[in-house]
């Protein structure tokens, strides 16, 4: 907990618990979940997160998920124990797919053969094209990278989305645009500029990311001089639900094509009294 990055790690789970019952509530269309799925990659955990996640299926809302860095061949997989920590599988790439088989990929129209990257049609006129920018092979690595031939592919899938007016929305673990932060540099994808570049080839208006951990919107700078000035993708980073005040985004498309974007917290006391818990961490959770 104390080198948890300002994660609420030991309530991680009632924190999922009531944002899951925050979404049954709403009925969304989709809840994406945009990668770092679990702390450090432990294939119980994937497991048990999947199983949480039947309850949105069951409730007739689709989910959506990619992997992040943390998820993947991390070779600091453990279990938590009263004695400390003890070593603990981890999962490949094959088995990702395979644990949330239902959670995009086996609706996904069409899949990248070189990464978990899939396109997802949400309906007939909007597209979510889901990034695997995650570097797992051989080894796990925090930095990210969109693969060569899996920018061919998002090539092909934007093409075809222009010819049929299509709206198409890019979802990511690393980030597009670089960030500052205090304490990592190591947040934007190490061939960002190639990605920007092919998103902006197809006047993608908006980029949807994580990894950081806090909310941030940034917007492309166009070089000066170029025809549009004016135009750059702008990119919205998520933040992390275990991260206070625990929120998540929620994206609206209005019928006239425009969206808005806002995001939400978390009513864990509200959660934690609706279960009726002595907890005073939960049932105050908002004010400790």
């Amino acid at each position: 907990v104390e080198s948890g990055d300002g994660r609420v790690l030991q309530y991680g789970w009632e924190i999922l618990d009531a944002f899951i019952d925050d979404v049954v509530e709403q009925k969304p269309d989709l809840v994406i979940l945009t990668g770092d799925l679990t702390m450090n990659g432990e294939k119980q955990s994937h497991e048990e997160l999947a199983q949480k996640l039947e309850t949105l299926s069951e409730n007739g809302i689709e989910v959506a998920v990619i992997p992040g860095n943390h998820d993947i061949n991390n070779p600091y997989a453990r279990k938590f124990t009263s004695d400390g920590t003890v070593k603990t599988d981890s999962i490949r790439a094959d088995e990702f797919a395979q644990i949330y088989s239902d959670f995009g990929y086996v609706a996904a129209d069409t899949r990248d053969p070189a990464s978990l990257s899939y396109l997802y049609k949400l309906d007939d006129y909007y597209w979510l094209l889901m990034l695997d920018s995650c570097q797992y092979e051989p080894e796990n690595k925090v930095k990210g990278r969109i693969k060569e031939s899996t920018l061919a592919w998002m090539d092909e899938q934007l093409l075809k989305a222009r010819e049929q007016g299509i709206f198409v929305l890019p979802v990511a673990h690393h980030n597009l645009l670089a960030q500052s932060r205090m304490y990592t540099t190591q947040c934007a994808m190490d061939n960002n500029s190639e990605v920007i570049d092919l998103l902006q080839k197809y006047r993608l208006p908006l980029f949807f990311s994580g990894h950081l951990h806090v909310q941030r919107v940034r917007k492309h700078k166009a070089e000066p001089g170029v025809a549009d000035e004016a135009y750059g993708i702008k990119e919205i980073i998520t933040d992390a639900l275990s991260i206070p005040p625990c929120q998540y985004g929620e994206v609206v498309w209005d019928e006239d094509g425009s969206i808005s974007y806002e995001t939400r917290s978390v009513d864990v006391s509200g959660w934690a009294r609706t279960m009726g818990s002595g907890n005073p961490d939960l049932l105050d959770f908002e004010d400790r």
